[in-house]
């Protein structure tokens, strides 16, 4: 029932979405990581759903990056939805807490 939510609210939501994808991309280039934590508002999402979606994947999203770097000659490229990256439990956190460094593509 949740996901069938998210999905028509996605649909219903699709005459804004051109808008939404350029305020996202400027938020992007500006290096706003809070305006787009707050445009990914997962606060109505179940708990459940919040961590198959997005805890879980993160996490082993940071543990693949860490073993990745840690292979010898290994130049790894990891591209993700931009609602993984910001906040509290967010890749750049998580990955910085493994001691990962990063940068911005643009």
């Amino acid at each position: 029932p949740e996901q069938r939510r998210l999905l028509a609210d996605a649909v219903i939501g699709q005459d804004d979405m051109a808008a939404q994808v350029q305020a996202l991309a400027a938020a992007w280039m500006a290096g706003d990581t809070l305006r787009i934590r707050r445009d990914f508002d997962t606060s109505r999402l179940s708990p459940e759903l919040e961590r198959r979606l997005f805890t879980a994947r993160n996490r082993a999203w940071a543990q693949w990056a860490q073993t990745a770097l840690a292979t010898p000659g290994a130049r790894p490229f990891m591209a993700v939805g931009a609602a993984h990256l910001p906040g509290r439990g967010g890749l750049i956190q998580l990955l910085k807490a493994r001691g990962i460094a990063m940068r911005r593509v643009q």
